[in-house]
């Protein structure tokens, strides 16, 4: 039997979901990304004892844009937490939204 691989929207999806009403995050994502500035993380999760969390997710085989990995550089040089996760991540994701990874 073939497992049908996840499409980027179920990833954010399952995310929020347990972000949101699991775990008690607030989460912020653009709708449309048309007009905005390339490469910003998909995913913003904050927390009011866990902190804030940048998060671009990607599906293999998608890669990281030179955009998408500025920004997490830069957020990253400036003292926030910005991580790419893949759904492979899933023990590191659920380390960062329990507050076990700092």
């Amino acid at each position: 039997m073939m497992t049908r691989k996840k499409t980027h929207k179920q990833f954010m999806a399952e995310i929020v979901r347990d972000a949101t009403k699991r775990l008690g995050w607030l989460a912020y994502f653009t709708w449309r990304s048309k007009n905005s500035p390339k490469g910003f993380p998909d995913l913003v999760l904050a927390h009011r004892i866990f902190g804030v969390v940048f998060a671009e997710l990607k599906i293999p085989p998608d890669k990281l844009t030179p955009e998408q990995s500025i920004w997490i550089e830069v957020l990253r040089a400036a003292g926030m937490r910005a991580y790419v996760w893949t759904p492979a991540d899933q023990n590191e994701i659920d380390m960062v939204l329990t507050g076990r990874l700092k």
